[in-house]
This record gives structure tokens, C-alpha cells and sequence, in this order.
């Protein structure tokens, strides 16, 4: 059946014509040879003719179908394409890669609604996809774009186009895929408890997710109110208030303290300064440049393309989360423990200008990738978190535990396991990085004590008595949550938590402590074990959202919550 065929049952057999058909048409040919009334002459089966009036009608119906969904189409990628040009610009061809992408996000999740789970009708598919999305998107001006760039000699710029629209389009396809068979999922009911439960621990967590980021996003918003004095608030928006990086309330209050430094790699790179020492080496690249690359896309200022970038990864991370912790306690206590994780006040640098997201979010991966056996992936994703923060490359550690597990159960691992030295040369590219900027391959280590870290007991930041009661409270609960874990988890989760909270009680202090702590995932599925029960839960959840709001209000106006 073609585009505008007629519709029909899918085994309905075509219609057979009557005994002595073929005869009688070829005999009235014979005699109206020449004339043109042939069908007169023929005798034709009863019901023949409405047969193909019918498939006629509905072949001009697509047909208008289509087309009308293509003139739609072709007015929104005008409209589209507009905006685009105005917002970021026409130096770059921003505004096709965005159509082009968006469409096969939308192209994928139709066809798979349609043919797979049925839930969009044919006419409704054709509309949509031929018709809309045929007219929305366009090949020709990519094509034509590529090679304008590469006529100017921007062959740079012509190879990133294409690389860009050829992976953003696969990216959107397989997102258009999931989302479709999340939705045909929640759309089925099958009466299995095991799915019910993870529907319902699903549930839980993107209510978590959603329901935390609005209240930060409230707190943040009161708290630029009322700025402190002596923090940076130097710059006068329109309506009068003062601001650190953007005039916009919200998007200024998720950058405070550490993202003066992410922002400013974002925007020069490393840079050794005039004098003084050097803060920037402390912090690591991988963030910065997904920022300044983000930036440079969108077209969106550097703090836009921060909290961007960070939305994105909490997503993905929240995602990640989840699946490894549901495979490890299925689907009940990795729902628990994720939404034990958002509530947790120190969530509220997930979604900040910081990397912690992204941290959260290639620690997981890398984990899962080693717990299913896939090390490619896993040292890939350890090298990228190795180059995210300066204590990354500890994330070799539980991928190394489960490479030996999978040797002990006699499973083949090379190639893949070659991966694992992923981590150590990009330590060592980063290494070579400060040396030429600063003239130290060690800077991001040596310029720790600008912040009173150094080589200590972990016993010593505990008995300091200098932090505030909170910090004694996480660093405390961490250690006891370390503890209990011994045998109740798996030894890879069980050392990325201890590496999470021992590294950093080893400097000497427990700065930025509740920080760490709440990027150590781990942690929480022992959370979620303690506060098992309806009574305990609540009294959990309420203490964390509260503490939540207050550090997300504090954040805003500058006090120290880093």
C-alpha cells in the first residue's frame, strides 16, 4: 500500500473479478478498437467501480492532508528560523542545525507511536511526519549552508556543521524513540506488581525532581531580595537591583562563588595571572568547556549557557542514578534513595553553574557501564569525570573493583578493558595543560592551600570544632552510612562513597563538605534503608526540605554555602 493508498484491514484480500472478466474486456476492446468509451464495453463486477471511487477519495484526502500539513510546516520553520536568526545570530547556520534536530526528535517519536505501539493513526502519522515535518525540516539548506561554509574556506566551520547536525539528529532521534515507548508504557496498564512498582518509584522521583527544583528556584529568587553587603553585587540591573553575573534575579542567583572561576575558564581558559596565585588551576576543564561550547551554540550569555548545561546533566544524572541503583535494590529503595538524594539540601548545586551534575552524572554512568560489562563506556566516562573535578579520577576505583569481579567470574575483557587507562592520560593531558599555562603540572594541587587544604587525618577537620553544626551532622551521618553499608552493598558503591567523603576530611578540613557529600549516591540508598517506614520518611523529607530552602535562600544573597 502506497502513501495514498486506500486503507484497509492489513491481511483483507484485494477483490477478484468475476469469472469471464478478462474475456469480455478483451473482446469489447476488439470491437471499440479506436474509440475512446472503452469502459462501456467492459463488464465489470458489481461493487468494482465504489471500490476504486473510495480508494480515489482517500487518496485525495492524504493528499491534501499532506499538503496542508507542509504548508504548516514550512510557516514554522520560517518562523523558527527567524527567531533563531534573531537571537543568536546568522554568522553560524544555528538556526537549520535547530529545525533540523527538533524535527527528527518529533519524526521519531510519531513513526514510533504509530508503527510500533498504534497509538497515532495512519492519516495523523502522515500528516505529521510527510506533511509537517516534511516541510519543517530541510536537507537542501543544509546541504546548501555546508557548502557556502566551505566555499568562504570556514572548512572548519562546514565540518562542525555537519558534524553537528549528523549527531544532534541521531541524539533527538533515539530521545523522540525513548519518549515514545515511555509513553506507550504509561499508557498500558498490565497488571505486574514488579512494573507497577517501578512505575510508581518513577513517579516518585520526577515529582522529587520537579518539586525540588521550583522550591530552589523560589528560595534562590527571594533570596536576591536581599543581597549581602561585600559580595560582589556590583552591577545596577534596570529595575535597580544589584547583580554579580546577569540581570535577570534567577539566572544571577545560581551563580555565586565557584562559578566566578567555571564562568571565567568558560570565557578565557586558563590563564596564569600578573600575580598571586594561580585559583583558576583548582578548578578543571571539562565543565567550563561544555559551558563556553554551550555558549557558543545558543548564542546565550556564559551564565545562561552554565545553568543550561547543569539542567541538563541534573536530568541525565537523576536518570542515571536511578537505573544503577534500581539494578542494584531494585526499583522501591533506588526510588527512595534517589528522592532522598533531590531533598538533600546540598541538591541545590545540581542545578547551580557548577559541575556537580555532570559529576553525578559520568560517576553513575561509568559504574553502570563497569556493572554490565561495558568498559569502554566506563573508562570513557571515568576520563570525563577525571577532568571534571580534581578528585574525578577516584572514580577508576570502583570501575577497577568491578573489572576485577568480572575477571573472577572468568568473563573476557579485553578489548574493552583497555579503556581503563582512559582515566590516567587525562589526568596527564590535564597536567601538561597547567604546565603550560602556569609553568606547574601540579598547580591544581599545590594552590589547594589558598584554601587551607593540605594532607591531614581525616580525624583532624572533625576535632577542628570550626564548621558549623550542619557539617558535623553530614560528616558524622556519612561515615556511620559508610559503616553500614559494609556487606549490605556492592564493594564498587561501597568505595565510591568512602573515596567521596574520606578524600576530602583528609585535607585538613571539612570545607564544601555537604557538597561532596551529595554527589556520593551510595550514601543514600543507606538513607533510604534508615528512614524506612512511613513516620521516619516524613520526619526526613520535611528536616531536608527545609534545610533545602533555607540553603537555596542563603546561596541567593551570598552567604557562604559552597
Amino acid at each position: 500500500m502506497g502513501v495514498l493508498g486506500c486503507a484497509g484491514p492489513v491481511n483483507e484480500p484485494a477483490p477478484v473479478p468475476a469469472p469471464g472478466f478478462f474475456r469480455a474486456r478483451t473482446r469489447a476492446r476488439t470491437r471499440a478498437r479506436g474509440s475512446l468509451q472503452l469502459g462501456s464495453a467492459i463488464s465489470r463486477p458489481e461493487g468494482l467501480p465504489r471500490v476504486q471511487g473510495a480508494c480515489t477519495e482517500r487518496a485525495v484526502g492524504r493528499f491534501l492532508l499532506i499538503c496542508s500539513g507542509g504548508a504548516l510546516g514550512t510557516g514554522a520553520r520560517f518562523l523558527v528560523s527567524g527567531w533563531a536568526a534573531l537571537a543568536v545570530g546568522s554568522a553560524f547556520p544555528r538556526a537549520t542545525l535547530l529545525v533540523n534536530v527538533t524535527g527528527s526528535f518529533v519524526i521519531a517519536l510519531v513513526m514510533e507511536l504509530s508503527l510500533v505501539t498504534g497509538a497515532v493513526s495512519q492519516d495523523a502519522r502522515l500528516f505529521l511526519t510527510t506533511g509537517l515535518m516534511g516541510g519543517y525540516t530541510t536537507y537542501s539548506s543544509f546541504n546548501h549552508e555546508t557548502l557556502a561554509l566551505a566555499g568562504r574556506g570556514a572548512w572548519d566551520l562546514a565540518l562542525l556543521y555537519v558534524a553537528l547536525t549528523v549527531v544532534g539528529a541521531l541524539a533527538a532521534g533515539f530521545l523522540g524513540l525513548f519518549a515514545a515507548r515511555a509513553i506507550a508504557s504509561a499508557g498500558t496498564r498490565i497488571d505486574d506488581p514488579e512494573r507497577d512498582a517501578r512505575r510508581r518509584a518513577i513517579r516518585q522521583v520526577v515529582l522529587a525532581a520537579i518539586g525540588t527544583r521550583a522550591l530552589v528556584a523560589a528560595c534562590l529568587w527571594a533570596g536576591t531580595f536581599f543581597p549581602r553587603e561585600n559580595r560582589g553585587f556590583d552591577r545596577i540591573a534596570a529595575d535597580g537591583h544589584r547583580y554579580m553575573f546577569a540581570p535577570w534575579r534567577l539566572l544571577d542567583a545560581l551563580a555565586r562563588w565557584d562559578s566566578a572561576f567555571y564562568l571565567r575558564l568558560a570565557g578565557q581558559g586558563y590563564v596564569a595571572p600578573a600575580s598571586g596565585a594561580p585559583y583558576d588551576a583548582a578548578f578543571f576543564p571539562l565543565y567550563p568547556a561544555i559551558v563556553r561550547g554551550a555558549a557558543w551554540l545558543t548564542g546565550l550569555p556564559l551564565v545562561a549557557a552554565g545553568a543550561l548545561v547543569s539542567l541538563a546533566c541534573f536530568a541525565l544524572a537523576v536518570r542515571a542514578v536511578f537505573l544503577l541503583l534500581e539494578e542494584v535494590a531494585g526499583p522501591g529503595r533506588a526510588g527512595a534513595a534517589t528522592v532522598a538524594l533531590l531533598v538533600f539540601p546540598a541538591s541545590l548545586f545540581l542545578t547551580a553553574v557548577y559541575p556537580e551534575s555532570l559529576f553525578l552524572l559520568l560517576s553513575a554512568t561509568a559504574i553502570r557501564a563497569a556493572r554490565r560489562g561495558g568498559f569502554a563506556l566506563a573508562g570513557l566516562a571515568a576520563a570525563l569525570a577525571a577532568l571534571t573535578r580534581p578528585n574525578g579520577a577516584l572514580v577508576l576505583v570502583p570501575v577497577a573493583i568491578e573489572a576485577a569481579a568480572a575477571l573472577r567470574r572468568r568473563e573476557r575483557l579485553l578489548p574493552d578493558a583497555l579503556a581503563l587507562a582512559l582515566p590516567c592520560a587525562a589526568v596527564l593531558l590535564h597536567m601538561a595543560e597547567l604546565r603550560q599555562a602556569f609553568g606547574d603540572p601540579l598547580a591544581f594541587i599545590h594552590v589547594q592551600a589558598q584554601w587551607s587544604r593540605g594532607l591531614a587525618p581525616p580525624w583532624a577537620a572533625l576535632l577542628a570544632f570550626n564548621f558549623d553544626p550542619e557539617y558535623y551532622v553530614v560528616a558524622l551521618g556519612a561515615l556511620a552510612a559508610i559503616a553500614w553499608a559494609v556487606r549490605r552493598q556492592p564493594a564498587s558503591l561501597q568505595a565510591h562513597a568512602a573515596l567521596a567523603i574520606l578524600v576530602p576530611l583528609c585535607t585538613g578540613t571539612m570545607k564544601s563538605l555537604p557538597r561532596f557529600a551529595g554527589v556520593a549516591f551510595p550514601l543514600f540508598l543507606t538513607v533510604s534503608d534508615w528512614t524506612a517506614g512511613r513516620r521516619r520518611r516524613a520526619a526526613y523529607l520535611a528536616v531536608a526540605l527545609a534545610l533545602l530552602a533555607v540553603y537555596a535562600f542563603r546561596f541567593a544573597r551570598g552567604d557562604a554555602i559552597n
